[in-house]
């Protein structure tokens, strides 16, 4: 696994690409704000058992927006 930093246009692009967005902060975060499209595992739940929905041929792009 290899960390990327991608700008907003190139997000947005793979998104519309086909690219799987998920976000990995708590749900009550989720719920208040997240990127169209993003579906929500939280860090805490990260298994192998609640990715395995994921489709291994697309690209899965994982980030965490933090307020602090």
């Amino acid at each position: 696994m290899s960390k990327i930093i991608i700008e907003r246009e190139e997000l947005q692009q793979r998104v519309k690409d086909g690219a799987q967005l998920m976000e990995v902060l708590p749900a009550k975060e989720f719920a208040r704000a997240h990127l169209p499209e993003a579906v929500n595992i939280p860090l805490a739940k990260l298994t192998e058992k609640t990715i395995a929905w994921l489709d291994k041929k697309k690209t899965t792009i994982v980030y965490c927006y933090d307020y602090q």
